[in-house]
């Protein structure tokens, strides 16, 4: 399993212009059979009961402290609460990522040059 970014979908649904959207498409396009057939799930869920991520301060501020935006930071922190069951982080911004988490970080791109081949 992996642990996709929100950037993957925007990149798709509204900048067609954009230098990375041709090699999105196309792992958007391997990621339509693994949705199906593995029955992705959102997180935090789509219902009304779920719960965001709640780090804690402490963690948060932890994450900056190795250079990493707020949002990098709380968005690290809710990829290595399921990092037992992942394989690696997809985003763009993986490189805000590298050696800051316990699981690759892979653009899109590498996913499919190296991810595929586990």
């Amino acid at each position: 399993m992996i642990f996709l970014d929100t950037n993957v979908f925007v990149i798709d649904l509204r900048y067609p212009e954009d230098r990375s959207f041709r090699d999105n498409r196309r792992f958007l396009d391997l990621f339509t059979y693994f949705a199906r057939r593995f029955h992705v799930s959102v997180v935090p869920g789509c219902d009304w009961d779920s719960r965001l991520p709640s780090p804690t301060v402490r963690q948060v501020l932890e994450r900056m402290e190795k250079k990493m935006s707020l949002k990098d930071a709380e968005t690290a922190l809710a990829v290595e609460e399921r990092a037992s069951n992942l394989e690696a982080f997809v985003t763009w911004n993986a490189k805000h990522f590298v050696k800051k988490l316990s699981i690759p970080a892979l653009t899109p791109s590498q996913w499919m040059a190296v991810g595929r081949k586990r």
